[in-house]
């Protein structure tokens, strides 16, 4: 439901219903400690985040994330679903996926 919302809020002109809709449903699953994680720029962490893409970039050396396409959430320490993002590091060969960052190979 909330990514159905989320995504409204993208691509439709905000009304003031669909402003208090949106809040009322974040502020009810908040209070029920439902958090949401996964930003352009976080250091990959293959335990939070599902990579849909990877792009090279020679220069950098861990993997970052580029873009969010669908934000993750947890409640507490339980993961509810993992953020799905684009990545951008050194190549696949240069890096651990389970640690995120060059192993200097």
């Amino acid at each position: 439901m909330l990514d159905a919302v989320d995504r409204t809020c993208e691509h439709e002109p905000i009304t003031p219903g669909l402003k208090e809709i949106a809040d009322s449903l974040r502020t009810q699953l908040g209070s029920l400690g439902l958090q949401s994680f996964g930003d352009k720029g976080d250091a990959f962490d293959p335990t939070l985040h599902d990579a849909v893409a990877h792009h090279v970039s020679s220069d950098a050396d861990r993997l970052t994330c580029t873009h969010v396409l669908c934000p993750g959430y947890r409640v507490g320490d339980h993961l509810l679903r993992p953020a799905h993002v684009e990545v951008a590091g050194p190549p696949r060969s240069a890096w651990d996926p389970r640690l995120g960052h060059d192993t200097g190979n």
